[in-house]
């Protein structure tokens, strides 16, 4: 299989894997043959970031059979379908799963692996939720239970075929109302506690949304806040008027997007992150010139470093900076390195960073935002030992 690729980028160079070069060649429209792309099939890949929809398959609004042959050619290894409760529960207790068997079968031995995803509901069941897109999902006490049993006996048929899981597919689709974030957000949790209490190593995937929706998605994850950066077109400068210039730029766009998140009861958080926000003083004066009651700041630990030029660092000092945005701040994000104002970066001093942090009457959470890089989930758990230690001690020392 072949396919021709007619591009009309000017001055364009593009680098392909396995483009055959061939005279340029320009047809009726214009247009201008560069080049033929010949892809590989799927059983010469490892993987890919891509996934094809196989949906509605639990509907019969598709047959598998009539395009199972075309799937390799594509060079897609992951298949996204629905799970089809309803299709394989018609009967309370009994599970038909000849139809789910067939596609999953036929996949794997093709190389290609099935994303099966937990939808939709099931009417056999009071309470038990639609059976298509903007379907409300499972809510009556019998039904949530008989979901638990559908999930728990999926997840263990297939849990050798199948590592990636979904629950549910946009449950805030058009105009459904039913779906609250709550009770979705419920739904993806008690499912995800079954999948990995079977299948530990599953990786389960959730919060496809219909549509882009700032208050549904805040309340589905609990969240009381968004996090945004402060960049500017204004170039990194030193000078006052380019920084005065950049609060102007910055705290105009912050106040707007406040007062949109005002509504839904959400702050807005600016994070030290490069460039004039890496220097604390400065975003503390932006978000002061903001006069929002919703803005505030993320202080994170390791963000200092303003500007890279030369081979040189020019960095903030993390403690100062810290110390200068706590005032305003709504939340802390840590990471085990820090910089002093000479572009040197050194270990963190739990101590003294967590007395700043404290100092300003500081009672929220503490993100631990990455560990060492190729041992990440190990670093991530030293880092939160340290600070319950920190935490204990300096407890202890107030007690004293």
């Amino acid at each position: 299989m072949m396919i021709n690729f007619k591009i009309t980028l000017a001055g364009c160079l593009i680098f392909l894997l396995g483009i055959n070069a061939i005279a340029q060649t320009t047809d009726s429209y214009g247009l201008t043959k560069i080049g033929e792309i010949k892809p590989r099939n799927a059983n010469e890949i490892e993987g890919s970031n891509w996934l094809l929809g196989c949906e509605t398959l639990d509907r019969d609004y598709t047959d598998y059979d009539a395009y199972k042959e075309y799937l390799n050619p594509l060079g897609i290894k992951r298949l996204r379908l629905q799970g089809g409760w309803a299709k394989t529960e018609k009967i309370k207790g009994q599970y038909d799963w000849a139809w789910l068997d067939h596609i999953v079968n036929d996949a794997t031995a093709r190389g290609l692996e099935p994303w099966i995803q937990f939808s939709y509901g099931n009417e056999i069941y009071e309470g038990g939720g639609g059976i298509n897109l903007a379907a409300g999902v499972p809510h009556s006490e019998v039904a949530l239970a008989a979901w638990d049993r559908w999930v728990a006996a999926m997840v263990s048929r297939y849990k050798d075929k199948v590592i990636n899981w979904e629950i549910w597919n946009e449950p805030n689709f058009g105009d459904n109302l039913e779906n609250t974030a709550e009770k979705a957000a419920a739904l993806n949790i008690r499912t995800i506690e079954i999948v990995k209490r079977i299948q530990p190593e599953a990786k389960v995937s959730g919060m496809a949304f219909g549509h882009i929706d700032l208050e549904y998605a805040a309340k589905f994850l609990g969240c009381h806040a968004i996090r945004v950066n402060s960049y500017t077109a204004v170039p990194y400068s030193t000078s006052k008027k380019a920084e005065q210039e950049a609060i102007n730029v910055c705290s105009s766009g912050l106040r707007q997007l406040c007062e949109f998140a005002d509504d839904f009861n959400i702050d807005v958080i600016i994070e030290n992150h490069g460039g004039f926000s890496s220097n604390g003083k400065w975003l503390a004066e932006m978000i002061r010139q903001t006069a929002h009651k919703r803005a505030g700041t993320l202080p994170d630990f390791g963000n200092f470093v303003m500007n890279r030029e030369g081979g040189k660092i020019f960095s903030y000092d993390s403690y100062r900076g810290v110390d200068e945005l706590m005032p305003s701040a709504k939340g802390v994000s840590l990471k085990p390195m820090v910089w002093n104002d000479q572009g040197n970066e050194t270990q963190l001093d739990y101590t003294r960073m967590m007395k700043i942090v404290l100092g300003h009457g500081f009672k929220g959470y503490v993100g631990i935002e990455h560990g060492t890089e190729g041992r990440e989930w190990e670093s991530i758990k030293e880092i939160r030992s340290n600070l319950e230690i920190v935490r204990r001690t300096l407890a202890n020392e107030k007690k004293g």
